[in-house]
């Protein structure tokens, strides 16, 4: 078991175990530990922090904040279930009556407490901000009192019951890293900050991975520079869920849930991930899921959201060349991507957009790449609407042109565009200044809108839909009159297309946190290896490599991503020299898939291909070659392994010589997991395998049948 968490943790994680850090007793703080290196409270721990040390937090919840004062450092969970909450409960003897106005009580805020909270809760009830002083008639409302620094209430119009608690957020940020190098953060839970909940603006360096993020009254991440942001899980936030505004962060494998909720009313436009100013970001293998409808009880009120809330990826502001590759966007009541305001160069690459508002949004940016994304709603399908019946038909593509013209010259091609509304949208209304009026059309040239390329895209069509037209009736009159001087989408196709035409797989799982735990969704990804990542030729999409090696295969330890498949084309390769009776070595060269957010009790159908090439185990008895699948919690801590192949399992595939041999099996995601992670590996010893055709998918419950036009 040791070997197995050493190989899984060590090619997971290789960067965060590679860091600068000596570690040693005097080097480690633990907080809520015993001896001479422990302290009593995270404000202790983190005072006495230096560069090169670090911050171990036992299980516990902690009411109050981290402020991380110097560089290089780690801040570490020591096992599950270290809790940050950024909120306080507070008894109704606390509160005392407000003069002439019946069912209004008051409570004097602490000195160092945040003052623009967007909520509190009474149990499992929100109260909802008020602007001005409450009345009797103010029910399931709380008001600021900022002059007087005093907490408002009102629950019912007439009492506050004695066994009442008011939990009130109070601390504006629970985890402060701004303007500091090299911070890593790990397997925290942050829940209720007033403010956003890790504050890492100005950061360099910064690495947060397998945090869990509740309710933050603002973003739950405020991002820096040449960060990773990798695995963590943020839902229910006001704001954005991730928020950048600097450059060079790889944003990986996180799981955002129902956030931009807007409570207070003051954003438009958010949700999932936001990025203004800043470029050279890579946002890969990210689920962005769920909004809460429109209209939502809150105690005896309704409660009633902006259409504005819930994007998935948000560009604004000078934002250029960022990649967007493989993320996996679902029921958003808005877009899936919205690109606006100089938001240049992005590249748009893999994305799959499932039954949002608009599929991509181009606004005012300019140069940018739209390539081999799957936009589609379940009505197109015959599958019941994701959105209120009251809603307009989801869109494909939108090109939103404005007076200044800024639309323009973006590329898109090979899309996938399956969906119930328009599959390209495009505005004709003169007084947005992007179509000359009737008269003019002859003598002004075509609207900048229409610089903008589209070709060899893919239309969903209906066999029902006698009808199809590529804009809608609505539109097409207008855009013919253009269209031989633009050359739209000449060479499109439109028919029952499958995302095969894309040459990628849709993989289908129910997310753990999802707000619907009914519904799969899904990402695009490569089961037969052949396509590169987008970012670095010498990996697969979708996978990571421990001991990545470009030059002669005579330097292992190693992994590969080669020639050498079952049918010639690309596949994974692992190769080892440690002889029996040669010191043993910890590191194991591996492969793993990205982390796969996975719910309890469903099922996960796992098949792969392997091959190996005199492999002989370093140990008398034991296995070499290494298939597994790993389950984590939340906060990233192993919950169960399953082999495959290795470890006992499979023992004839575990070493020697073998042909191409197929190995499959359908696995129940066991309780308390919330990601789901493919392994494969050699384990100390001699010789060479190989890994090819890795299909993951669910099994129970049975992905959607995609069928156009219904069942």
């Amino acid at each position: 078991m040791r070997r197995a968490l050493v190989m899984l943790y060590g090619l997971v994680l290789i960067a965060w175990l590679q860091a600068p850090c000596v570690r040693g007793e005097e080097r480690t703080i633990v907080v809520g530990g015993e001896g001479p290196n422990s302290a009593k409270t995270l404000a202790e721990g983190a005072a006495r922090l230096q560069p090169g040390w670090t911050l171990e937090i036992m299980p516990n919840t902690y009411h109050e904040a981290i402020r991380v004062r110097c560089d290089d450092v780690r801040i570490e969970a020591r096992g599950p279930g270290v809790v940050l909450d950024g909120s306080i409960g507070v008894k109704a003897a606390a509160f005392t009556p407000v003069e002439g106005r019946k069912g209004v009580f008051a409570w004097p805020l602490p000195a160092n407490a945040f003052m623009a909270a967007p909520w509190v809760f009474v149990g499992r009830d929100m109260l909802l901000c008020h602007r001005r002083p409450l009345e009797e008639a103010d029910r399931m409302y709380f008001f600021m009192d900022r002059e007087a620094r005093m907490l408002q209430v009102n629950i019912d119009g007439e009492s506050l019951p004695t066994n009442t608690v008011v939990r009130v957020p109070t601390i504006k940020s629970l985890l402060d890293l701004n303007r500091r190098r090299n911070v890593r953060v790990r397997g925290l839970e942050l829940i209720r900050a007033a403010g956003t909940a890790i504050e890492a603006r100005d950061t360099q360096g910064a690495r947060i991975e397998y945090c869990v993020i509740r309710q933050a009254g603002d973003n739950g991440i405020s991002g820096g520079h040449d960060g990773v942001f990798s695995r963590n899980v943020i839902k229910l936030c006001n704001g954005n869920a991730i928020h950048f505004g600097g450059s060079g962060s790889l944003v990986e494998e996180n799981l955002l849930v129902a956030n931009g909720l807007g409570w207070t009313g003051a954003r438009n436009w958010v949700g999932g991930f936001k990025q203004n100013h800043g470029g050279h970001c890579t946002y890969r293998h990210n689920w962005v899921v769920d909004q809460l409808p429109r209209r939502v009880k809150v105690g005896p009120q309704i409660k009633e959201f902006s259409r504005y809330g819930g994007t998935g990826f948000w560009f604004t502001l000078d934002c250029y060349n960022n990649t967007l590759v493989c993320n996996s966007l679902a029921r958003l009541p808005r877009a899936g991507i919205f690109i606006e305001h100089f938001a240049n160069r992005n590249v748009l690459l893999y994305n799959a957009v499932q039954d949002c508002a608009a599929g991509l949004v181009f606004l005012e940016g300019s140069a940018n790449l739209a390539a081999r994304n799957w936009i589609w709603d379940s009505a197109f399908f015959g599958l019941p609407r994701a959105a209120p019946d009251d809603d307009e038909a989801p869109s494909g593509i939108n090109l939103l042109g404005t007076h200044t013209g800024q639309t323009r010259d973006n590329c898109v091609v090979q899309n996938l565009v399956q969906v119930s509304g328009h599959a390209v949208k495009v505005p004709i209304d003169a007084r947005e200044g992007a179509w000359p009026r009737e008269e003019e059309r002859a003598r002004r040239p075509p609207p900048a809108v229409l610089s903008n390329q589209l070709s060899a895209n893919y239309y969903g069509r209906s066999p029902q839909d006698a009808t199809f037209a590529l804009l809608g009736t609505a539109v097409m009159p207008t855009l013919e009159r253009y269209q031989g001087r633009s050359g739209w989408d000449l060479n499109a196709e439109s028919g029952p297309f499958s995302p095969a035409v894309l040459g990628l797989t849709p993989l289908w799982t129910v997310p753990w946190a999802a707000l619907d735990l009914k519904t799969p969704v899904a990402m695009l990804y490569d089961p037969s290896l052949e396509m590169a990542s987008s970012t670095d030729s010498k990996l697969p999409l979708f996978w990571h490599g421990s001991h990545v090696k470009t030059g002669p295969a005579s330097s292992p330890p190693a992994t590969a991503y080669s020639t050498g498949g079952r049918a010639g084309g690309k596949c994974l390769q692992v190769w080892n020299t440690v002889k029996r009776g040669d010191k043993a070595v910890d590191a194991s060269p591996a492969w793993t898939s990205a982390a796969i957010p996975v719910k309890p009790g469903t099922t996960m159908h796992v098949s792969l291909w392997i091959k190996a090439d005199d492999v002989r185990p370093a140990e008398q008895e034991a296995g070499c070659v290494v298939a597994a699948v790993l389950f984590e919690g939340p906060t990233g801590f192993v919950v169960e392994e399953k082999a495959l192949v290795g470890w006992g399992t499979n023992p004839k595939l575990a070493a020697g010589s073998y042909d191409w041999t197929r190995v499959q099996e359908d696995v129940k995601v066991p309780a308390g997991s919330a990601w789901m992670i493919v392994a494969g590996a050699l384990e100390p010893g001699e010789g060479k395998a190989y890994f090819d055709d890795v299909v993951v998918n669910l099994k129970n419950p049975a992905p959607p049948a995609l069928t156009a036009g219904g069942p």
